[in-house]
């Protein structure tokens, strides 16, 4: 294991959930991203944590997403469901990521049911560790 690593921590204002298609999670902040900072191998690990409306089993998703290339982290979206009503669940986002460069990496979310409920900026966070 490489000794490079790299953690961000949300603060601002908790992201609200606007519509049902992914968006960037922006706290007007410090936003959950990283940058690879080079070729390598990087484990990449997110904690998001939201907040449900209040409303019974909305359905909330959050994945990795590629700024750099525009493009989604391949295999990286996780869901949750039936989340009670003004209660928190959090998703765990984890990939292994081969970048032949530099690369920034953020988070995306939705809530596939409405918009409401939000993202914790402070209990959000995403970590890379460089591998080889």
């Amino acid at each position: 294991v490489h000794n490079r690593a790299q953690q961000i921590t949300g603060s601002g204002s908790d992201f609200a959930f606007f519509n049902t298609a992914y968006a960037l999670v922006d706290f007007g902040g410090t936003d959950p991203n990283v940058v690879l900072p080079g070729a390598g191998t990087y484990f990449i690990h997110s904690l998001v944590e939201i907040v449900n409306g209040a409303t019974l089993s909305d359905v909330y998703s959050a994945k990795l997403y590629n700024a750099t290339d525009a493009a989604d982290v391949a295999s990286s979206e996780r869901t949750i469901s039936h989340l009670p009503a003004s209660l928190t669940g959090q998703i765990v986002l984890e990939n292994i990521v081969t970048v032949t460069a530099g690369k920034t990496i953020q988070i995306y979310a939705k809530n596939a049911t409405a918009a409401r409920g939000t993202v914790t900026a402070a209990r959000t966070s995403i970590i890379y560790i460089r591998l080889f």
